[in-house]
């Protein structure tokens, strides 16, 4: 009874405040804006109709009360670091991909949000900067667009491994999913004790498909670093890895064993005192997504996409970030 109590709860706290108290909560932060109670946006959308459903209920979501709408979904915690406005579009990604309007709104409104609270930065959840991208739409400041937010929490978990010596000092290294982020991440670890090997992808129907090598590749991997959309496009996968072989998945929904043998580890990051209210479908209270890291930053610093990948990652370390190493 506990998940379906928690969705119907999120469901009723959402919909009060689209209905009921969106106009009076505008207002409100409006009249608190010259406090700055919130240094960054954070915008999320569900990532299937059953995501959907712990929001708002599918029939509704498609309606011009809330096609495209952001809506307050909740906060995070301040602690050491900044404190976010979580904001809420019950629109899934292939919705996106395939209305550029509605993204123009949806950027439209969140840069009104943004102006009537004084945030710093702007970050999107998910697939949603690249969507945005292939749209024809900017992303500059105050968007972040969360790539160097999410190599930093790749590279974290990858060195907190091997600090602990949870993750072999050397080997063959396999990033699933070279785009710009696996490219980024693969460029940082290049030239150390690792030989490193990158696997494109092919988006299809069911999932993902690899190249007609990427199979003894991945049998010969000691490390395999996930960055395909979903875990479960990887699944079908990992029959072809070796008993011992450790996964770091960056994936949502995240990926999940379907071997015995492997150590499979969740990039996940964290502040001090930092946390959702109440906490994303599929996350810990105290997981940060690597849009929210790059929101948080740029906030702190000012600095939005100007500085290289090691600046960035000495100046977050600086800030208190630190891997869960979750399994």
């Amino acid at each position: 009874m506990k998940k379906p109590l928690q969705r119907l709860l999120r469901q009723t706290g959402f919909l009060t405040i689209s209905l009921v108290l969106r106009l009076p909560l505008w207002t409100l932060l409006f009249l608190v804006r010259p406090g700055k109670p919130f240094d960054y946006l954070f915008l999320v959308y569900p990532g299937s109709k059953r995501d959907l459903a712990g929001y708002c209920p599918n029939w509704l979501a498609s309606t011009s009360i809330f096609m495209g709408r952001p809506t307050i979904g909740g906060i995070i915690s301040n602690g050491t670091a900044k404190r976010g406005l979580v904001l809420v579009v019950p629109n899934t990604v292939s919705e996106m991909r395939a209305d550029k309007k509605m993204c123009q709104a949806i950027q439209r409104r969140l840069l009104r949000v943004q102006r009537l609270t004084g945030a710093r930065a702007i970050a999107l959840a998910g697939q949603m900067p690249g969507v945005f991208l292939r749209h024809g739409l900017k992303l500059e400041k105050p968007f972040v667009n969360g790539v160097r937010g999410t190599v930093y929490s790749i590279i974290e978990t990858i060195e907190t491994l091997r600090t602990q010596k949870t993750a072999p000092a050397s080997g063959t290294m396999v990033v699933v999913g070279v785009g710009h982020m696996g490219g980024d991440v693969i460029d940082h670890l290049q030239g150390r004790s690792w030989e490193i090997h990158g696997i494109d992808i092919r988006r299809h129907r069911d999932g993902v498909l690899l190249p007609d090598e990427g199979e003894k590749v991945l049998s010969q991997a000691d490390m395999v670093v996930v960055l395909t959309p979903k875990g479960s496009d990887f699944s079908p996968y990992m029959k072809h890895l070796k008993p011992g072989c450790l996964v770091v998945d960056d994936t949502h929904p995240r990926l999940h064993a379907t071997i015995s043998g492997l150590k499979l580890y969740k990039v996940a990051v964290g502040l001090p005192g930092t946390f959702f209210s109440p906490r994303l479908p599929g996350y810990r209270r105290d997981w940060l997504p690597g849009c929210v890291v790059e929101a948080i930053y740029a906030a702190a610093t000012g600095s939005f996409g100007s500085d290289p990948m090691p600046v960035f990652i000495e100046r977050a370390r600086q800030l208190g970030y630190y891997a869960h190493l979750d399994r």
